[in-house]
């Protein structure tokens, strides 16, 4: 009999057939998911593959082989990859790792901004002559029920997204950074699956709002806020502000300037406002009370991070923004290799001047090594993490955002956990 179950065990491919499964098949955008091959040989080499497109219409693809282990499987959670777009043992190595093809003119980032589901075709291919198999993966944008409200009334520009339920709920501003326009409806509406009321606001860059880096009153967000604490599903007391890039200076900017902020996430901003791009170095970044913020010039172009050490202490203190006026918990996160901003560097200046002035909420600091500004880009856990350099302008200046994929990955992945923790703790 042992004999007998030893000879089925070494004929199982080609008893039982080989098997990739992908499980759960349909799961949330920030869910990990289990990629298994199951009926291969003892020790056999396999190639997994992966690809889907984004919402420009690029083909992003990814590879990893692996060798099966003594019972002929392959469980990308366990097994290392030992050659493809990574190596190692990463269960979610095939979405992060996923690249475009050389010939691709567009090097932009990966582009998901809407709520349609992620379709991801999964390939496996033994070597040794069996079939390739293939197997779908539905990754849903929105896990739970939530409502859309487009707002252009008393001048803003937003969408806001309700949770289930009739609240009142605590909300959370959303602000996009440099890119400009509306935040991505695919990062804010993670917010609402969570229980919280999200507003993705434009400041810049939208019909009926600033068309520059430049002159926007602050008197813009008070509007955002007076207008959510007069709707019935909102909280009044527990408004928090959440922002990306640029975002983050301004989401400190804006709570130093009103007590209605009970909480602060900055991804990628930090304490001290710079000129604005592109524009006449004569015009201020934003406005209060119709007056020009002070801010910190520079010449070359987002050459924030070198020119920042050639101002006197006198300079920086004037162009600082006072955190410490804030009213309620902070939390920053940052890049230490961030090229575009240098936000390691700018939220430390804050973080120290919070510490200095004896901030009697809480704040904290969380910097990732080899992690660059993508971070702070509004970024969805799980999605491609391989470009790390964007063209501002075709034929023109391209930008280093800094950073490696898998660092980058795993920030995405921790990002979205300290925020959300944060903010119940906060509320």
């Amino acid at each position: 009999m042992r004999i007998l179950g030893f000879i089925l065990l070494g004929l199982a491919p080609s008893l039982f057939g080989l098997e990739l499964l992908v499980r759960p098949s349909v799961a949330a955008v920030h869910e990990k998911v289990t990629v298994e091959i199951k009926g291969l040989h003892p020790n056999q080499f396999v190639t997994c593959s992966a690809s889907m497109k984004d919402e420009k219409g690029r083909v992003w693809k990814s590879k990893a082989r692996f060798r099966s282990d003594k019972r002929g499987v392959v469980d990308l959670s366990k097994r290392p990859s030992i050659q493809g777009t990574y190596e190692g043992v990463e269960p979610m190595g095939l979405f992060w790792s996923m690249q475009l093809d050389d010939d691709e003119q567009d090097r932009s980032l990966f582009w998901h901004p809407s709520l349609e589901p992620m379709s991801i075709e999964i390939v496996a291919e033994p070597e040794g002559g069996e079939k390739e198999i293939k197997a779908k993966l539905i990754r849903q944008i929105v896990s739970k029920e939530v409502k859309k409200v487009p707002i252009r009334e008393e001048g803003l520009v937003g969408t806001l997204f309700l949770p289930e339920g009739k609240g009142p709920f605590p909300s959370v501003i959303v602000l996009g950074g440099i890119e400009g326009g509306m935040p991505p409806d695919s990062y804010v509406v993670q917010l609402a699956s969570q229980g919280y009321a999200a507003l993705g606001l434009a400041y810049t860059g939208e019909p009926g709002v600033a068309l520059e880096f430049a002159d926007i009153p602050l008197e813009y967000f008070q509007t955002a806020i007076n207008w959510l604490k007069l709707r019935k599903e909102i909280h009044p007391k527990r408004i928090a502000l959440l922002g990306t890039s640029l975002g983050g200076v301004v989401s400190l900017l804006v709570a130093s300037h009103t007590s209605d902020i009970k909480a602060v996430i900055a991804l990628g901003g930090g304490g001290e406002l710079f000129q604005p791009f592109e524009v006449d170095k004569s015009k201020p970044l934003f406005t209060y009370k119709n007056r020009p913020l002070a801010f910190l010039p520079y010449e070359a172009p987002y050459g924030l991070v070198r020119s920042l050490f050639t101002h006197s202490a006198e300079k920086m203190e004037e162009a600082a923004i006072p955190v410490e006026k804030i009213n309620g918990p902070i939390l920053m996160m940052a890049g230490l290799d961030d090229h575009i901003f240098g936000s390691a560097i700018l939220s430390n200046i804050a973080y120290n001047r919070l510490k200095a002035k004896h901030f009697k909420y809480p704040y904290h600091l969380i910097v990732y090594n080899g992690v660059g500004h993508l971070n702070a880009l509004g970024s969805l856990p799980y999605c491609p993490t391989t470009i790390n350099a964007i063209g501002i302008k075709p034929g023109e200046a391209v930008c280093n955002l800094g950073g490696n994929p898998q660092d980058s990955a795993k920030a995405q992945i921790d990002t979205w956990r300290q925020l959300l923790e944060f903010l119940r703790r906060s509320f």
